[in-house]
């Protein structure tokens, strides 16, 4: 090949697929199995980073558990770069694998975000609920499946439940190193709650992160900025709210993450919700960022209508800010 994926070493390809199919043909099966083991092992080694390649590899060599760790890999890595479909595919044909339960667990925790960006909100549900089940209480994964579920409760307008989890949430106590994704929790299930009224029950659940934000990751810290913007939308503050709506933007801008920004913070609870003067789309369309620190991907930002908003308000500002405070 003229490039090579391997880095220094060379790669060698079969010009016609008809001739390489031959090929394949005549090799017996155990053959075909353990050439394949050899293909994922070299490629490993010299650094290959397709996961979707190495996992095919191994499936083909009869190891499919093998397989379902790079199938995450691949799943992950389409989810962080918007392909939504391609990640739902892959994390599918992880679990279609015997695997180990925390594996499972997280390929389920892949399968039911990547379902949920892309539509399939029903769906992702019970995914969702058999990660959640095999994952260990505490950790960080298990706290981002809490939160992955209250966006997933929110969209289906289950209230009850909804509310249920915050107070589950409230008895979690995160283990070493998931401090910030416990605060993550709280600031995604308190959003939920908002859009779904229950503002006092939202509050609570922010009370404790709020005194701590110059500790927060820059994830957390964007969740609630944008909390903050949808209470001030619904206390009629249209200054207060383009500052917090921006101060999440920055946020998630620091990791190249722009799904969220600031499209999070433009949906207030129900239309008819006390105090919210302004029209805003009824649905949230809001999604959860990986639970996982910084991605480098930059996401497929959904909030190019209200980026273009916020941009073209920024003349106003002054004048809206001053009628504000003297509302």
């Amino acid at each position: 090949r003229g490039a090579s994926r391997l880095g220094a070493e060379p790669e060698y390809a079969l010009r016609h697929s008809l001739v390489r199919g031959a090929a394949y043909a005549m090799l017996p099966e155990h053959d075909r199995a353990r050439g394949h083991r050899l293909a994922a092992g070299y490629l490993e080694q010299v650094g290959m980073t397709d996961g979707t390649l190495l996992a095919e590899h191994l499936e083909r060599a009869g190891a499919p558990a093998e397989a379902a760790r790079h199938w995450r890999v691949a799943a992950r890595r389409a989810l962080d770069a918007g392909d939504f479909v391609t990640a739902a595919a892959r994390a599918d044909r992880g679990l279609g694998a015997s695997l180990a339960p925390g594996e499972s667990a997280e390929l389920g925790l892949v399968y039911a975000e990547a379902l949920r960006l892309g539509g399939r909100v029903a769906e992702a549900l019970p995914i969702l609920n058999q990660a959640l089940a095999a994952l260990g209480h505490g950790s960080a994964a298990f706290l981002h499946a809490l939160g992955e579920k209250s966006v997933l409760l929110q969209r289906l307008g289950l209230k009850h439940e909804l509310v249920e989890l915050a107070r589950e949430l409230d008895l979690e106590r995160a283990e070493e190193d998931a401090d910030d994704a416990l605060h993550l929790a709280r600031a995604r299930v308190a959003l939920a709650l908002l859009r779904v009224g229950a503002r006092e029950r939202a509050r609570a659940l922010v009370r404790d992160a709020g005194g701590r934000s110059t500790l927060l990751g820059p994830i957390t810290a964007a969740h609630l900025h944008a909390f903050h913007a949808v209470e001030a939308l619904l206390d009629g503050e249209p200054g207060r709210y383009l500052k917090e709506a921006r101060r999440a933007l920055r946020r998630h801008e620091e990791v190249g993450d722009e799904r969220l920004a600031p499209c999070s913070a433009t949906h207030c609870p129900p239309p008819n919700a006390s105090g919210c003067r302004t029209r805003w789309p009824a649905r949230a369309t809001t999604s959860g960022s990986s639970w996982r620190t910084a991605v480098s991907f930059p996401r497929r930002c959904t909030s190019n209508r209200v980026r273009s908003a916020l941009s073209a308000s920024t003349i106003a500002d002054s004048r809206v800010e001053r009628s504000s405070r003297w509302r």
